[in-house]
């Protein structure tokens, strides 16, 4: 009897331990790097990677890219000079790149390679694109974004002719790390 009670001790307490632990865990640092939003012309889309970093100006930058199914096309979206702190920020059109200016845009990869093509915020929208840092935190940040986009035209036709010349990424939410 002594044996069995020895067993049970021995068998159950490092049971309790990693219940404990896993319980003590914060569930969201186990989930990992991702964003997703609704296209206006894709439906659904969920990101990969989603990262953030702190530039010297203490601005923050996060990006995150989608690849589509049966493609080796990629979409890359950068939000660039946002002020770390939680709250709504306005995105603006920022022709210059300006550091001055929170801002987004996106780039368009195949195979690895940037092309000369990219879409830019549109400044003719009729809504406010937006980008909303909800919690700021160790190592990520998480938010939720609005934004509406035009093709940026360097004088030659988009050779990713199936993605539009005008789109929206709405409904967007991010979980990025650093």
């Amino acid at each position: 009897m002594q044996s069995y009670h020895l067993y049970l001790r021995s068998s159950v307490l490092p049971f309790f331990i990693a219940v404990s632990l896993i319980s003590g865990c914060d569930k969201d640092d186990v989930r990992e790097k991702e964003a997703e939003a609704l296209s206006s012309f894709e439906g659904r889309l969920s990101f990969e990677n989603a990262r953030f970093d702190y530039e010297n100006d203490s601005s923050l930058t996060i990006q995150f890219s989608h690849r589509f199914k049966g493609t080796n096309v990629e979409l890359h979206v950068a939000f660039t000079n946002i002020a770390p702190t939680e709250g709504k920020t306005k995105l603006d059109y920022n022709t210059g790149h300006s550091p001055d200016f929170p801002t987004s845009s996106i780039a368009i990869i195949e195979g690895g390679d940037v092309f000369l093509e990219s879409y830019e915020l549109d400044s003719t929208a009729t809504l406010e694109s937006q980008l909303t840092i909800t919690e700021i935190k160790d190592h990520k940040v998480t938010g939720e974004f609005n934004a509406y986009y035009k093709y940026r035209n360097y004088g030659h036709t988009s050779t990713v002719d199936w993605i539009p010349d005008k789109f929206s990424l709405t409904e967007g939410i991010f979980d990025a790390r650093d």
